[in-house]
């Protein structure tokens, strides 16, 4: 969530200070330039960054504990609350987990191919859009 956050930040204070900056976009250097010019991509690089932290449930690195874990410690063991679920991302109970390293890079990967075969599906959907609305039967195939 952290560096999403302040990714989105950077942006925002980008496209708020746009006149100002356009002024003096032809002066800036290169490291400047890159950044002015793709301050829209980096809005949306932000805003899924800090999605993806909020579904991680960990912000910097360290776990959260936003809605309070659904399971409970006991003498016996760790005894889940049959009338809680967690509502969104990792119960903050996997972080003591004695699996807790590979369950939570195997959830990360598994989540990160989900988002990939989304993103592609989206960019030929796209395409195909395109393709109709551009009546060019040659890119669809």
């Amino acid at each position: 969530v952290g560096h999403g956050v302040l990714l989105m930040l950077f942006a925002l204070s980008y496209i708020r200070h746009e006149k100002a900056l356009k002024r003096r976009e032809a002066t800036m250097s290169e490291m400047e330039q890159f950044p002015w010019q793709g301050r829209y991509v980096l809005l949306l690089m932000g805003i899924s960054a800090t999605y993806a932290g909020l579904l991680y449930n960990d912000c910097f690195g360290c776990p959260l504990n936003l809605f309070g874990s659904a399971w409970h410690a006991t003498p016996e063991g760790w005894r889940k609350d049959p009338s809680r679920t967690y509502p969104f991302g990792i119960d903050p109970a996997w972080h003591h987990a004695d699996n807790s390293l590979s369950f939570i890079n195997s959830y990360k990967m598994k989540l990160s191919i989900v988002f990939g075969v989304a993103q592609m599906s989206l960019g030929l959907a796209c395409a195909m859009a395109n393709a109709l609305h551009r009546r060019s039967a040659l890119d669809i195939g």
